[in-house]
């Protein structure tokens, strides 16, 4: 006689007071915290799967339900260590008053806090991610792009006179101002900078303020 057909559970049915779909972004958000602990403190090449899912609490099954390899994983990390630092670094901006000089001091102020709150972002967001595959590399200068757009967004907001479309030289400005932040910031985040982090914010913000009279 043949067995019975197990019914395998609906898509829809709870457990504990969570849905399937809820259960699985927890376990997701598990694998992302223990992975941004690991490849944060031992740094990629020593980072297992295996020593993950041992900080996620999991097993590599729910690994594999996720991430394809290892660097599919690091990738996502990247993702979201890039969205805690742009937000961090917007809010903090946003929060300011409604002068350039002040909002580029609040945004970097945001921006090189979360780095040192957070010395495992640092090093997943700054050092471990270069060179690491090229859909990395692409999205390392997707997010410096972002960053500047958004700063030639805040100056044509807070500049009721200033043109709307932004010039192809003030364009280069920016992205030079957001790739030598960038640069310094590995530098900080290596301790080869000897600058508090006060010190660092008030030299680059007298940069983009410097940038702002020539025509950013």
């Amino acid at each position: 006689m043949a067995e019975p057909v197990k019914q395998q559970p609906a898509a829809g049915r709870t457990y504990g007071g969570r849905s399937h779909e809820e259960r699985r972004e927890l376990r997701r958000e598990r694998l992302i915290s223990g992975a941004l602990e690991q490849f944060g403190t031992l740094g990629y090449e020593a980072t297992t799967v295996k020593s993950i899912c041992e900080a996620a609490g999991l097993t590599e099954r729910y690994f594999y339900e996720h991430f394809s390899s290892r660097l599919d994983c690091f990738e996502a990390v990247f993702e979201h260590a890039g969205v805690i630092t742009a937000e961090r670094s917007l809010s903090a901006a946003a929060s300011a008053p409604m002068t350039l000089a002040l909002r580029v001091h609040a945004g970097l102020e945001g921006y090189l806090s979360a780095l040192s709150e957070s010395p495992e972002l640092a090093r997943v967001l700054l050092i471990d991610a270069v060179g690491r595959s090229e859909k990395l590399e692409r999205r390392r200068f997707e997010l410096m792009r972002d960053f500047a757009a958004a700063i030639e967004r805040e100056a044509v907001d807070l500049d009721p006179d200033a043109d709307a479309s932004v010039s192809d030289q003030a364009h280069a400005i920016t992205l030079a101002l957001v790739g030598g932040t960038n640069h310094l910031a590995v530098e900080w985040t290596r301790g080869d900078l000897r600058l508090t982090k006060s010190e660092l914010v008030d030299a680059l913000a007298s940069l983009y303020v410097a940038a702002a009279d020539v025509g950013l």
